[in-house]
């Protein structure tokens, strides 16, 4: 188990905060590589330590994580069935939660079925804000899954 505590109120720079990490049991080495994974993490995120401990605790009850190389502002979504063949190329892919149809969606591991983006997003953020909720697959209701791009030639 990883304990993250602030230093201490007389710090001097808000903005890199020290962190000590308490590791029972564990390596040297392992707390380092540890610490430098955690650090590196807030440095990334530009989060505080309190933002931090909340994301650790939604990350320890949700086991989802999502392997993308798409960036969110590259999904192109339509509301309406495309009917041109040169959109009908594009937009390819439908959700089945929101039924858009997406330029690309995730495909889950334990199902082979689609999500959006938009649609796992929605549950992340329900999985921030109320403490018993668990992200499951949405077809097959596995816990522990992972989310990948969509490959395109298939």
């Amino acid at each position: 188990m990883v304990i993250i505590s602030q230093r201490g109120p007389n710090q001097q720079n808000d903005t890199e905060e020290e962190l000590m990490i308490h590791n029972r049991p564990g390596s040297q080495a392992s707390r380092s590589s540890q610490y430098q994974q955690i650090v590196n993490l807030i440095r990334q995120e530009n989060l505080g330590l309190r933002q931090f401990n909340e994301m650790l605790n939604v990350r320890q009850r949700n086991k989802v994580r999502i392997k993308t190389n798409v960036m969110k502002r590259d999904v192109l979504f339509r509301e309406n069935y495309p009917l041109d063949k040169t959109e009908q190329a594009i937009f390819k892919y439908a959700c089945p939660i929101c039924l858009m149809y997406f330029n690309t969606v995730l495909v889950s591991t334990c199902c082979s079925n689609y999500i959006c983006r938009f649609c796992i997003g929605d549950l992340a953020k329900k999985a921030k804000t109320d403490a018993n909720f668990v992200i499951r697959c949405t077809h097959c209701m596995e816990e522990d899954f992972k989310l990948f791009d969509v490959d395109p030639n298939a």
